[in-house]
This record gives structure tokens, C-alpha cells and sequence, in this order.
């Protein structure tokens, strides 16, 4: 049995988040609607994320996107959208904007 190198490739979206690509024999594969969600603060990074990835599909048409309309809830808006490149998963980019006063009583807290 011989020895195979591995490659993989570390991205790192935010602070003491990552996500590891490693190399297989045998590629991943994700049917339908399967993802990883990256959760971003405003809507106003959501659209930015969104511009940046339009701008990209401009130059290669591999990328693909699938835009939203706003989830509205009593309690919550949810602003996302979808978008996939070259891996077999899609990436769900969205924020979460609460009613005014409407605070969960757990939540992430970085320091």
C-alpha cells in the first residue's frame, strides 16, 4: 500500500469560524438543496457579498446564484441568498434582522 499526499485548502469566513475543503478519491456529492450557512450582520453585507458575486459570475459563468425574496416573520426578516461555485454545495449568505425589542434570550457571543 503506498502513500498518497493530500491536499485540502483552509477558508476562514470570519473570526474563529473555518471551513476545510480536503481532497478525496471519491468526490462529494449533494443533491438538491443541501448548504452551509455563512451569517452576516446587516442586510447591507448581504447585498455587498451578493455584488461581489455577481461581479465574479461576469467573468466566469460557473458560479451560480439563486436570489430570495425577504422571509417575513412577526418576529423576524430573513435576507439571503444562494450561491455555488465549482464545489457541490451551495452557500447560504444571509442575515437575520429582529423586531425592534425582540432580543433571544441566548444567543453567540464572541470576545
Amino acid at each position: 500500500m503506498g502513500l498518497r499526499a493530500v491536499f485540502g485548502h483552509l477558508l476562514l469566513p470570519d473570526d474563529g469560524q473555518f471551513l476545510l475543503l480536503a481532497e478525496s478519491e471519491k468526490p462529494m456529492s449533494s443533491p438538491g438543496y443541501d448548504h452551509l450557512g455563512l451569517l452576516m450582520e446587516t442586510r447591507e453585507e448581504v447585498d455587498a457579498v451578493l455584488a461581489q458575486c455577481q461581479a465574479f459570475q461576469e467573468s466566469d459563468d460557473r458560479l451560480r446564484i439563486k436570489e430570495y425574496e425577504d422571509l417575513v416573520n412577526p418576529v423576524v426578516t430573513v435576507h439571503a441568498f444562494y450561491v455555488k461555485h465549482l464545489l457541490p454545495i451551495w452557500f447560504d449568505i444571509q442575515c437575520i434582522e429582529r423586531t425592534a425589542g425582540d432580543v433571544p434570550a441566548r444567543r453567540w457571543q464572541y470576545s
